[in-house]
């Protein structure tokens, strides 16, 4: 369901900052790969538990403004709220990170009849010649935010990610 559910909204996130760091010891971490995306699902405290990582390589400049960013972000809110979901949606922003930009949102999602909302934060880091959709969720907003910061960071440090290869935790 969380696969699922992730792939649907694999979209934007609020991001003020990108600390330093791993989002966990890689063991941490399993990792699978279907439709061209990988997922890391989390089996330790150290990320949250039930958290979830997607990576996925879009191509060149698949976005290229934050008015592009939010549009695409609307479109799936609408989506989601269409299938009988609430989402609260943060603000959608881009800010420069190295040498890509990243454009970002934060939202939670809530599906009638589970026991609370599941917290996302997506975004997209644009490269000069790739561009990565990254997608944080857990059910906690905290958690959701610190494995995508440090997802991020991973890949920033790393200045030749161009491949799904590349996404680590």
């Amino acid at each position: 369901m969380r696969i699922v559910t992730t792939g649907l909204v694999a979209i934007a996130v609020l991001l003020s900052g990108v600390p330093l760091g791993r989002a966990a010891s890689p063991d941490a971490w399993t990792r699978s790969v279907e439709r061209g995306s990988v997922y890391y699902t989390c089996r330790s405290s150290d990320c949250g538990g039930q958290a979830l990582i997607s990576c996925r390589v879009v191509g060149g400049n698949a976005i290229t403004s934050t008015d592009q960013f939010a549009a695409r972000v609307r479109s799936q809110i609408e989506a989601l709220r269409a299938a009988d979901r609430k989402v609260v949606q943060g603000e959608s922003r881009s800010s420069r990170v190295g040498a890509r930009v990243l454009h970002q949102t934060a939202y939670s999602v809530e599906v009638p009849g589970t026991p609370g909302p599941e917290h996302f934060r997506t975004g997209f880091l644009v490269g000069a010649s790739e561009t990565f959709s990254i997608v944080s969720s857990s059910p906690g907003a905290a958690t959701t935010r610190r494995n995508f910061d440090r997802f991020v960071a991973g890949l920033v440090s790393r200045p030749s990610a161009t491949s799904v290869g590349d996404c680590l935790p």
